[in-house]
């Protein structure tokens, strides 16, 4: 019999090769506008989230990290599906509740993946009924709300071993 330990490591080993062969390097294709600078991000990003399973994405405020992180999760969908199995990649997207409409009419217009919205109270609550067992890649907007380990909502989050994740923020760091 495996102990949990075992399995979890065995669940992130997995992962992590699953991560590794999704080549994240070719030049990305968007309908989304997106200026260089973006472009750059999200290349970049790609890569990092492809190397190493996660990412903070950190601007100020109206430089398009919504945007960006479309894009990326984009493009990791199309390698996903196309190294993987073909099945339509599942993203889990974890926002605030005034933000929820946002992201959902941004979605509803350009998604090319399935896409499950929460909010951050629904996942501090674990009333997560709308979001997949296991979603192909998590982004979670005004990350920086998630970084008091004392939280239902950090607890909650570091309850999602070997899960892609992709950070929004535009207040990376906190003084307090």
């Amino acid at each position: 019999m495996i102990d949990s330990k075992q399995w979890l490591k065995n669940q992130l080993e997995d992962r992590r090769k699953r991560l590794n062969s999704i080549d994240l390097s070719t030049e990305l294709e968007s309908d989304l506008p997106l200026t260089d600078f973006q472009r750059r991000a999200a290349r970049r990003g790609c890569l990092t989230l492809g190397r190493f399973g996660g990412l903070l994405l950190a601007d100020d405020v109206g430089l398009g990290k919504t945007r960006t992180a479309l894009h990326i999760a984009e493009a990791f969908g199309r390698r996903q599906r196309d190294n993987d199995t073909g099945d339509v990649p599942t993203v889990a997207y974890i926002v605030p509740a005034r933000l929820r409409e946002h992201w959902r009419r941004r979605l509803d217009s350009k998604a090319d993946h399935q896409f499950h919205i929460a909010t951050h109270h629904q996942l501090s609550r674990q009333t997560l009924a709308d979001l997949p067992n296991s979603p192909d890649l998590v982004i979670i907007d005004e990350a920086h709300r998630f970084c008091n380990p004392k939280t239902n909502r950090y607890r909650a989050l570091r309850r999602l071993p070997g899960t892609p994740l992709l950070l929004v923020t535009a207040t990376p760091i906190r003084n307090s």
